[in-house]
């Protein structure tokens, strides 16, 4: 019986015809760049979805006052193309709390910030330094302070919702996110938590409970707390 050799040559020739025409039609139809005015955001959480409304910090840690000011440095993204030279990002801050009693103080509970901040030339982003600075009052009382990005000749905004944020700044303990969540063993003898209850723990037993870095509560959605350490 006379058998017919197989090649595998015209397979070979098919599949990398069909290779090369699915690259030809991926370069003609791909993902076009950008086009538009250039825009700026905030991007201050891990993911997307999670963008606060709020960010909590607080000079307490360990048991005790931190530093007499600290900077937290605010990141806005850019949504465009970078260029080949620097552009200004503008900043304001929020006047809906100038009339607060609460409201942080330029001078005060913040050093003045600057009315632009730089996005350098070839950059995707950039950062708003906040310097804060403690005064006794903070060991009580919170004070909070909002920040808005503003459109320019450099921006415009396009994302509602990501250009502004707003702080709150304290001395005070904050609640442990396992305090009241956690059901062994020494948190089931804690009870309801209180900062001066905390203060007390850390003080007394020298048990340090750490700052949270993130968390979820009533007074920020999604919001990010931490120590200024």
């Amino acid at each position: 019986m006379k058998t017919t050799p197989i090649t595998l040559r015209p397979l070979a020739v098919l599949l990398l015809t069909v290779t090369l025409s699915g690259w030809q039609a991926c370069n003609k139809t791909g993902v076009d760049p950008y086009e538009g005015e250039a825009s700026v955001y905030f991007e201050l959480a891990d993911k997307w979805e999670t963008m606060p409304d709020s960010l909590v910090y607080t000079f307490y840690s360990r048991g005790e006052q931190t530093a007499a000011k600290k900077t937290v440095e605010l990141r806005v993204s850019l949504l465009g193309n970078p260029v080949s030279y620097d552009r200004q990002v503008a900043v304001e801050l929020d006047s809906a709390l100038s009339a607060d009693e609460n409201a942080a103080r330029p001078g005060v509970h913040f050093e003045p910030l600057p009315a632009t901040v730089t996005l350098p030339a070839e950059a995707f982003e950039t950062v708003i330094p906040v310097t804060f600075l403690y005064t006794e009052e903070l060991d009580t009382r919170e004070k909070k302070l909002g920040i808005y990005l503003r459109a320019n000749d450099d921006f415009s905004l396009k994302l509602p919702g990501r250009d502004h944020i707003r702080l709150h700044i304290s001395n005070m303990a904050i609640r442990p996110v396992y305090w009241g969540n956690n059901t062994s063993l020494p948190f089931t003898h804690f009870g309801a938590y209180s900062a001066v209850k905390q203060r007390t723990i850390e003080e007394v037993l020298e048990v340090f409970f750490p700052t949270p870095k993130k968390s979820t509560g009533a007074r920020a959605t999604s919001g990010r707390y931490g120590a200024l350490t």
